[in-house]
């Protein structure tokens, strides 16, 4: 048997990654031929730096979002949330101001 009969054979068996790759390969092919395009006009450089400061922005942003959310959930709870504990009497300025 023939290693192509043999690769055949198997994707016979689960169709599913056949559909897969039957649909994935004009997206690939694609891609391929647009970097070779860019490649022939110079213009390569320029999109991977381009693309790249694209995904470091967004990163960023989320990243930004993220912790404003957390800082205003913290805030939400801080605020609706009395002492449990009270101040001892007897505790020096220095260990009041850390309390407080």
């Amino acid at each position: 048997m023939t290693p192509i009969e043999v690769i055949l054979k198997r994707f016979a068996r689960s169709p599913t990654v056949l559909a897969v790759i039957i649909c994935a390969l004009p997206w690939l092919a694609l891609s391929l031929l647009g970097l070779l395009w860019l490649a022939e006009h110079a213009w390569l450089l320029p999109f991977v730096a381009i693309t790249l400061g694209l995904v470091v922005f967004v990163r960023l942003a989320l990243w930004w979002l993220k912790r404003r959310r957390q800082r205003l959930a913290l805030a939400r709870v801080d605020a609706e949330h009395d002492r449990i504990v009270s101040a001892n009497p007897e505790w020096a300025a220095r260990e009041l101001a850390v309390f407080d």
